[in-house]
């Protein structure tokens, strides 16, 4: 297992590379041919841009695995996973863009018939969200389930055979999974140990922050024209319209949504005088932080359906033993760590390379905006009829992850955004 661990995150770490350079040369090549322009090919080519980078991010969290644990973790499927997904949406990509010439035997996007098989290195698609949900998530396994339904039933065994069909399959994971002596460093418990303090020294080492006296802080609420979050408790109002930004000054009107838990407003008064300062940063850092909520309703909502599925039953079995049900839990786990590594790299940049900031905002942004949705949407269904009424909490979830979606531009503006960032960037090498 832990080869196919390596496997995975050696493949992932560096394959990521080479799909960053192709889809740079896919940009310059839909720049060629003047195809930026059209919102179909920039759509297209912003989400790949997305996947790129969120790849990369979650190959090098699986490097500092490595160096933290001394081997990667069950997440390297992760990677693969998004990797080989990416691969085929990128080869199709270019020869929509390039035609025929793609598909030439010189061209090096004939790769895309390859493409294919790469789904197959180290594991298929279907195999390792059965990884993800089992290792990662904690699901229940379906084998060991069904085995001990077969376990009470009789075949007309005799009583060695009747042995071997009550212990058999245990018997020989404890074998397969026996170690000689303590385990070794990197080990599965050792493992989550040190996760576990990791995270417990990182949550006691930001309580603090850099905020200063929040007290005496001047509270703001900032939205486009119409509804703004926010506006009841706060001391300034800005509206934001073509990337100018307005010191509103005057009275609101309540207005209702389908989050009754975020109050929103519609803005009455006067717009005051334009703010002068690099506006378009300030909004950046604004929808970063949106899209760090969007995460944590993600985290929330796939907690809250793991334990469901894990709990309930069906025909005595944990329904989480289900493929339909243990597959969309470790898809909706993949579009929270692609939201979650975006977001964190969005946030370093903002203080330590604001250079980089525009570009990983619209990232950020995007991929949780996709996020939030996908995932409260999947929480729904998996905890069944109950995911429907209001005694459940999780359609709360789902209403939080619509509204922050449309906040501060939802994830197709993002992407159009982030499209003509990549190609005027890629220009400027390019010339």
């Amino acid at each position: 297992m832990r080869l196919s661990w390596n496997e995975r995150a050696g493949l992932g770490f560096g394959l990521q590379v080479r799909l960053r350079q192709l889809l740079d040369d896919l940009f310059a090549a839909a720049a060629e041919r003047g195809l930026i322009e059209d919102s179909l090919y920039a759509d297209a080519l912003a989400e790949l841009r997305i996947r790129t980078e969120t790849l990369r991010l979650l190959a090098w969290k699986g490097l500092t695995d490595v160096e933290r644990y001394g081997q990667p973790g069950p997440e390297g499927s992760l990677l693969k996973w998004l990797w080989s997904d990416t691969n085929q949406r990128l080869t199709e990509l270019a020869a929509d863009i390039l035609g025929p010439e793609a598909l030439t035997a010189d061209s090096s996007w004939s790769y895309e018939l390859r493409a294919r098989g790469n789904t197959i290195e180290g594991g298929t698609t279907e195999i390792l969200k059965n990884i993800v949900a089992e290792r990662v998530l904690g699901l229940p396994r379906f084998v060991a389930a069904a085995w001990r339904r077969m376990s009470t039933m009789d075949f007309g065994l005799t009583g060695d055979q009747k042995d071997i069909q009550r212990t058999g399959p245990r018997a020989a994971r404890r074998a397969c999974q026996a170690r000689p002596g303590p385990r070794a460093r990197g080990g599965r418990k050792d493992r989550r140990r040190a996760v576990a303090r990791d995270r417990a020294a990182r949550l006691a080492g930001g309580r603090s922050g850099r905020g200063g006296d929040m007290a005496s802080a001047l509270r703001g609420a900032a939205g486009v024209p119409g509804v703004i979050p926010g506006v009841v408790a706060a001391d300034v109002i800005v509206v934001i319209d073509d990337g100018a930004a307005r010191i509103v000054e005057g009275a609101s009107e309540p207005v209702a949504t389908i989050d009754p838990t975020r109050p929103v407003a519609r803005v009455t008064g006067a717009v005051g005088e334009e703010l002068t300062r690099d506006v378009q940063a300030a909004l950046d850092r604004a929808a970063v932080a949106v899209a760090a909520e969007l995460v944590g309703v993600c985290d929330r909502a796939l907690a809250m359906t793991v334990a469901y599925v894990t709990e309930r039953k069906q025909f005595g079995t944990p329904v989480g033993v289900f493929q339909v049900v243990s597959h969309r839990a470790a898809e909706m786990l993949l579009a929270t760590e692609k939201a979650r590594a975006a977001v964190a790299f969005a946030s370093w940049a903002a203080d330590a390379e604001p250079g980089r900031l525009a570009e990983a905002a619209s990232i950020a942004k995007a991929a949780a905006s996709i996020a939030g949705p996908e995932v409260t949407a999947g929480a729904i269904p998996l905890h069944g009829g109950v995911g429907f009424t209001r005694e459940a909490d999780v359609h709360w979830l789902s209403k939080r992850a619509h509204l922050d979606a449309q906040l501060l531009g939802d994830a197709k503006q993002h992407r159009a955004r982030l499209a003509k960032l990549v190609a005027q960037r890629t220009a400027a090498v390019s010339a």
